[in-house]
């Protein structure tokens, strides 16, 4: 389940981090349910992160 705090434009999938740009593109909230595959890698941060698009939404549990 996606994690977006109150005012942030960016979430996490568990400790995957969803660049605010995804999240917009798909339109995600607080809640959402999706599967997907960590796509990319912040060296510095040691973070994974999703690019690109979901290979589902599964269902939006916030509204």
């Amino acid at each position: 389940m996606v994690r977006i705090s109150a005012g942030k434009s960016f979430g996490f999938l568990d400790d995957v981090f969803i660049h605010p740009s995804f999240v917009t593109k798909h339109k995600l909230v607080d809640g959402t349910h999706i599967k997907g595959n960590a796509k990319t890698y912040n060296q510095e941060k040691k973070q994974v992160g999703l690019e690109n698009h979901p290979s589902s939404i599964i269902k939006n549990t916030s509204q």
